[in-house]
C-alpha cells in the first residue's frame, strides 16, 4: 500500500481469496470478480506512474483523478473485508451497554442489514451486487483516464520556459566568509585526505573520503570548502567538482566531468566535435585522460550504489595520489565508495547549539550575536531548537524572519514548514528536502508518512511496535519469490531502508546493545512528512489546541491524537486512531468505527474504563491493539473475542487478572507487562506468535514455560519471574530447544538465583539468536554450551552471571562470538 494508489496494491490478493471454493461463488460472479481485478490492475499502473512526480509536476485534472480512484479504492477494501468479517463473525450482535442509544440503534441497523449472513459454503447474494458496484466505479475511473495521453499525466505544467535549477547551486557557491562552524570540519577532511602524503609509497595510493549526512546538512557545502582548499594547498594535474543527483542523465554527467577536467581543452574549442559521444565512448575518453594524472575530483549527492558503480569506471587509479570526494544521504553508498583505496567514511552531524546561533543571527542582523531584544532571543531559541543544527533550515527560516516584524516570529515557529511562504531559499529547502521522499520506493512512502502520527519533538520511536502497525496497516507486503519470512522481517527491511536512506535516525541510546531499539526524525524533516501528510489525506492530526494538520477532516483515514480530550470527526472510515495523553471515556466517537484496524491509546486516563474496553469488542476489524499505560486492566471473554483478525496486543505497562480464554488464536505478538494467572493451554494455542513479551508472570508458571515449545515461530521471547526453581528451569530448557527461530531471547527472576539446571542442561542457544539475556541467573562457570564450544555467530549483546572466568575464558568470548558488541 501506498499513499497515492490506497489499498490498491492489496485488492488482488483479497479478489483471489474471493474466488476460493470455500466462498462458493455462482460462475457468473466469479468472472466479474476476475473482470475487476483486470480493471484495478490498469488503474493501479496508472497510478503508480502519476506517483513518479512530485504533485507540482502534475495538472489538477489528473491528481483529482487519482484522488478519486485512491478513496474508491479505500472503499473497495473496506467492502471486501466486511465480507470476510461476517463470513468469520457469523450472526452476533453488537455488544449493548446499558443506556446506549448508539448501540441499540446499531443493533435494529445489523439486524436489518445482515439478514441471513453468508458462511462459508454458502453463496452470499449481497457480494455478487458489491461486486458488480465496484465493477461500474472502476470502468467509470478507467473511461475517464484513458482521455488522458501519457503527456497530460507527466509532463510538468507550463507555467515558466525557464529550466529546473538545481537546488544544491547555492550551496555549491557560496562564499566561505557567509559559512559558519565548517573550517574544523573542513580541516579534519583535509588531514583525512592528505595524511601520509610526505611517504613515498603511500602518496601514490588513490583516497577516498565519503561525506554522508541528512538532507540539508551541508554536505555539499562541506564538499566544495575542501575542493577549494585542497585546490589551493596541494599539486593536482586536473579537478573537477560534479553532480549525480537522483536519476542522473550519463551523458551528460560524465560530458561535464570530462570539460572541467580539461577545461583548457574545451576552451580551445577542440572537444565540440566529441558531443555526439556515446557513454561509453566519453567513459573511454575520461579514463585516456586521467591515466598517469594526479586528479581531484568530487562526485556530489550520489543517490544509489548502482550509481557509484557507474561513476567508479571512469575513476582509474594510475598510482599518482589521486584523491575522490563524494557525498550521499544514503550510508550503503558511503560504504561503497569508502570501500575503494584507502576510504574514509565521514558522518557529517548537524552544526552545535552556538554554531547554529552563530549562523542563524550572522543571516538576520548581520553579527553573530545581534540580537536587538530579549523577546527575540527567547523566539529565536526556540526555533533553533525545532530546526535542531540543519544549516540549510536555519538560513532558509532566517531569510523569512528578516523580511518579517518581529511581532510575526512566533507565528513562523508554529508552522516551520512554511508552507504558505516563498522566496528562493524556501522553495530551495522544500527540493531538497522532498527528494528524500520522491526517491522512495512506492512501499516506503507510507511508512515514512505513518511516522507523521507521532507527537512533534518525539525524541524516541519504539522499531517493533512501529513494524507492527505497518503490518496492520497493510503497508507491508509478502515477497515473492524467495525465501519465505515473515511480514515482520520485511517490516524490518524497510526499516532500515529508511534508515540508511538517512530519512530517520536510530535514536540517542537506542544502538548500545548491537540492536537498533528505536528512531527518531530530524524536526525539520519531520516537518515537511507532516506537510505531505497533510496534502495527500493521508492522516489528520490533532496536537493541543495550536497545532493542527488537519488534512480533509471529511475522508481522513487515519487520525492522530496528541495531549488534547476530544475532537469532532466523522470516524466511519477511519482505519487508524492513535492517541496519547488524551482522556478518553468510550465516548460515542469510538463506537462509530466502522472499519478500524488499528487502535493504540497510550497512557491515555480513561482507558481501562468498564465500558471502553467493553465498545473494543465491536471493532471487528481490528488488527493491531494497544493500550500502554493502562494500569489495572479486566479484559472480559467479550473483549476479545470477537476480534478474529487481530495481530497484535500491545498492553505494556499494564497488569492484567488473566488473558481471556478466547483470546484471538491468530496473534502474532502478545505484549503484557504483568500478568497473574495464566490460563493452562491458553498460550500453546497461540501458535503463530512470532513476540511473545511476558515481563512479570505469576501463577503456575511451570505449565507455562511447557507451553512454549507449540510457538516454533518465536522470534522475541521475553520472560520475568519472581523466583526460578529446578521445576521452571527444566521445563523452559526443554521448551526453548525446539524454538529454533528465536533472535532475541531475555529470561529474567530474582538476582542471585542458581543456574543449576541451566548449568547441567544439554540446552544450546539458537545460532539465529542475537540477543541472549540472562539477567539474574548465577552460573559458578561458563555455561556448557560455551564450554563445548558452540558458535554464535550472530549473537550481538550477551548479558550473563557468571562467579569465576578461569583462563582462557575471554578467549572463548572471542572465538565463539564474532559479532558479540556488548557483554554485561
Amino acid at each position: 500500500m501506498d499513499p497515492v494508489s490506497g489499498a490498491l496494491g492489496l485488492l488482488p490478493s483479497k479478489l483471489l481469496e474471493l474466488l476460493q471454493a470455500e466462498y462458493n461463488l455462482q460462475k457468473s460472479v466469479r468472472v466479474q470478480v476476475q473482470s475487476l481485478s483486470r480493471e484495478l490492475e490498469v488503474i493501479h499502473s496508472t497510478l503508480r506512474r502519476v506517483a513518479a512526480e512530485p504533485p507540482d509536476m502534475l495538472n489538477e485534472q489528473v491528481k483529482n483523478w487519482a484522488r478519486e480512484a485512491r478513496e474508491a479504492s479505500y472503499n473497495f477494501e473496506d467492502r471486501i473485508d466486511t465480507f470476510f468479517v461476517r463470513v468469520v463473525d457469523g450472526c452476533r450482535e453488537p455488544i449493548e451497554e446499558t443506556g446506549s442509544r448508539w448501540l441499540k440503534s446499531a443493533k435494529k441497523k445489523k439486524k436489518k442489514k445482515m439478514g441471513d449472513l453468508p458462511t462459508k459454503g454458502r453463496a452470499p447474494d449481497d457480494i455478487a451486487a458489491a461486486i458488480e458496484d465496484m465493477m461500474k466505479q472502476l470502468q467509470e475511473l478507467n473511461e475517464r483516464v484513458r482521455g488522458y495521453t501519457t503527456d497530460d499525466i507527466l509532463l510538468r505544467p507550463v507555467t515558466s520556459t525557464s529550466s529546473t535549477v538545481d537546488p544544491r547551486l547555492p550551496a555549491m557557491y557560496r562564499n566561505e566568509r557567509e559559512l559558519v562552524g565548517i573550517e574544523e570540519v573542513r580541516d579534519e577532511l583535509v588531514r583525512l585526505l592528505t595524511q601520509g602524503d610526505a611517504e613515498d609509497d603511500k602518496k601514490r595510493e588513490v583516497k577516498v573520503v565519503s561525506i554522508v549526512g541528512l538532507a540539508g546538512v551541508g554536505k555539499t557545502t562541506l564538499a566544495k570548502a575542501v575542493y577549494n582548499r585542497l585546490q589551493v594547498q596541494e599539486q593536482f594535474d586536473c579537478s573537477a567538482f560534479v553532480s549525480v543527483s537522483r536519476n542522473p542523465d550519463w551523458k551528460k554527467v560524465f560530458w561535464d566531468m570530462l570539460l572541467e577536467l580539461d577545461e583548457a581543452m574545451y576552451q580551445m574549442g577542440i572537444y565540440t566535435e566529441k558531443r555526439a559521444m556515446d557513454v561509453k565512448q566519453l567513459t573511454d575518453e575520461i579514463r585516456r585522460f586521467l591515466e598517469n594524472r594526479r586528479y581531484l575530483i568530487v562526485i556530489d549527492d550520489i543517490w544509489s550504489v548502482e550509481a557509484w558503480k557507474m561513476i567508479s569506471l571512469v575513476l582509474c587509479d594510475g598510482n599518482s595520489g589521486s584523491r575522490i570526494i563524494t557525498t550521499s544521504r544514503m550510508s550503503d553508498v558511503a560504504a561503497a565508495s569508502a570501500a575503494e583505496g584507502r576510504g574514509s567514511r565521514y558522518i557529517l552531524k548537524p552544526l552545535s547549539h552556538a554554531n547554529s546561533e552563530k549562523l542563524f543571527y550572522k543571516r538576520i542582523f548581520g553579527g553573530e550575536r545581534n540580537c536587538p531584544h530579549i523577546k527575540l532571543a527567547e523566539v529565536s531559541d526556540k526555533i533553533l531548537k525545532k530546526c535542531s543544527g540543519l544549516p540549510l533550515a536555519i538560513i532558509t527560516v532566517a531569510s523569512v524572519l528578516a523580511s518579517k516584524p518581529w511581532e510575526e516570529w512566533s507565528e513562523v515557529y508554529n508552522s516551520i514548514t512554511l508552507r504558505h511562504e516563498s522566496n528562493r531559499y524556501v522553495d530551495n529547502m522544500r527540493k531538497v528536502l522532498s527528494f528524500s521522499y520522491y526517491d522512495l520506493p512506492f512501499h516506503l512512502r507510507s511508512c515514512l508518512l505513518h511516522l507523521s502520527i507521532f507527537p512533534e519533538n518525539c525524541l524516541f520511536i519504539e522499531k517493533d511496535f512501529l513494524i507492527w502497525k505497518w503490518v496492520a496497516e497493510g503497508f507491508v507486503q509478502k515477497e515473492r519469490p524467495g525465501p519465505r519470512i515473515s511480514l515482520f522481517e520485511i517490516g524490518e527491511r524497510y526499516f532500515n531502508d529508511l534508515v540508511n536512506r538517512s530519512t530517520i535516525q536510530i535514536a540517542e541510546g537506542c544502538l548500545n546493545r548491537g540492536r537498533v531499539y528505536g528512531c527518531r526524525v530530524h524536526p525539520v524533516l519531520f516537518s515537511q512528512i507532516r506537510a505531505i501528510s497533510s496534502e495527500e489525506n493521508f492522516c489528520t492530526v490533532f496536537e493541543d489546541e495550536h497545532h493542527t494538520s488537519p488534512g480533509n477532516q471529511h475522508s481522513s483515514r487515519r487520525i492522530a491524537m496528541h495531549s488534547i480530550r476530544n475532537v469532532e470527526h466523522n470516524m466511519e472510515k477511519v482505519r487508524s486512531f492513535n492517541a496519547s495523553l488524551c482522556f478518553i471515556d468510550g465516548s460515542p466517537q469510538l463506537s462509530s468505527f466502522q472499519v478500524l484496524r488499528v487502535l493504540a491509546l497510550e497512557y491515555c486516563p480513561g482507558m481501562n474504563s468498564h465500558h471502553l474496553l467493553k465498545q473494543i469488542g465491536n471493532l471487528v476489524h481490528l488488527r493491531y491493539l494497544g493500550l500502554v499505560g493502562a494500569g489495572v486492566l479486566e479484559l472480559q471473554e467479550e473483549t476479545l473475542g470477537w476480534l478474529k483478525f487481530l495481530q497484535t496486543l500491545d498492553l505494556r505497562e499494564t497488569e492484567i487478572e488473566q488473558l481471556p480464554r478466547n483470546i484471538p488464536d491468530q496473534l502474532v505478538c502478545l505484549c503484557v507487562h504483568q500478568i497473574r494467572t495464566v490460563v493452562e493451554g491458553k498460550i500453546g494455542r497461540l501458535t503463530s506468535l512470532e513476540d511473545l513479551r511476558l515481563r512479570h508472570v505469576t501463577g503456575d508458571i511451570v505449565k507455562l514455560a511447557t507451553e512454549l515449545s507449540c510457538l516454533r515461530k518465536l522470534r522475541v521471547l521475553v520472560l520475568g519471574f519472581e523466583k526460578m526453581d529446578v521445576g521452571l528451569e527444566k521445563a523452559l530448557l526443554e521448551s526453548l530447544g525446539h524454538l529454533h527461530k528465536i533472535q532475541r531471547l531475555e529470561i529474567y527472576c530474582k538476582p542471585s538465583t542458581r543456574a543449576v539446571m541451566w548449568e547441567e542442561s544439554c540446552w544450546v542457544p539458537s545460532p539465529n539468536v542475537h540477543q541472549l539475556v540472562l539477567g539474574g541467573l548465577l552460573f559458578s562457570r561458563l555455561p556448557s554450551w560455551m564450554i563445548n564450544r558452540s558458535p554464535l555467530p550472530l549473537l550481538s549483546h550477551l548479558q550473563l552471571g557468571v562467579e569465576v572466568l578461569e583462563d582462557g575464558d575471554l578467549e572463548i568470548f572471542g572465538r565463539l562470538l564474532p559479532q558479540l558488541r556488548s557483554l554485561i
